[in-house]
């Protein structure tokens, strides 16, 4: 990754993030009319159920920012909204506590860093997203990732014969729930036995609870977990 560490924290230093805040994705409209038009001109997000992501608007910059939430999750408007319409509009947050860091178990970015981590010592770096702590702003952590494509940003681009699709789900073996074509590109790109036993490692540490279409892809043609902190373990 390349990037100017000082010059991100200067531009977040405007967000209204401090130590101690409950900063969940209801407060990300509060995050981003704080930040000034620069930023909005420079920057897209998205989000998920643990963090928050701001993906640098120009392509070539090769990284994302991450920011954790601090152990929240809209529960019931994404729950009850779809099942009971007198739930509509309720802001009910559920705390989620699992993310596998004693001092912070709210905080899955840390996770993904502890994780890539133990993937490193376990010979498996290559086949995930670098997360590493970039600094603090008021005392609140925030991290930065290697920038990848989304398996679901590239649907068309990675499809596979059913042969080659029945050769990587044998190796792979029963109950591997990851989208097949990925796992085809991933047995192309690293081999069979690299596959095999990743697909071990990844289950032997519970890892493969999460590894939706938005939580794999690519950096460039090499697939990768992009998300692999988990959710609720």
């Amino acid at each position: 990754m390349t990037y100017n560490r000082e010059k991100i924290l200067k531009m977040l230093s405007n967000a209204p993030i401090y130590e101690g805040i409950q900063f969940h994705e209801g407060r990300n409209d509060e995050f981003l009319i704080a930040m000034d038009d620069d930023f909005c001109y420079d920057y897209d997000y998205a989000h998920g159920a643990t963090k928050l992501a701001l993906i640098p608007i120009d392509e070539k910059k090769d990284y994302v920012i991450k920011i954790p939430y601090t152990g929240s999750y809209n529960y019931e408007s994404s729950y009850y909204d779809s099942h009971n319409s007198y739930h509509y509009g309720r802001e009910d947050y559920w705390e989620y506590y699992s993310a596998e860091d004693d001092k912070e178990p709210w905080n899955y970015c840390a996770g993904e860093v502890n994780r890539y981590k133990i993937a490193e010592e376990s010979g498996f770096s290559q086949c995930f997203a670098k997360t590493e702590l970039l600094g603090y702003i008021n005392g609140y952590p925030i991290y930065i990732q290697e920038r990848c494509i989304t398996l679901s940003n590239s649907r068309g681009k990675h499809s596979h014969s059913k042969e080659e699709k029945e050769t990587t789900s044998k190796i792979c073996g029963k109950y591997c729930n990851i989208d097949e074509d990925w796992l085809t590109d991933f047995r192309l790109y690293y081999g069979d036995d690299l596959l095999f036993n990743f697909i071990n490692f990844i289950k032997d540490m519970a890892w493969d609870d999460d590894l939706r279409s938005d939580n794999i892809g690519y950096i460039k043609n090499r697939p990768v977990l992009i998300d692999y902190s988990g959710f609720l373990d």
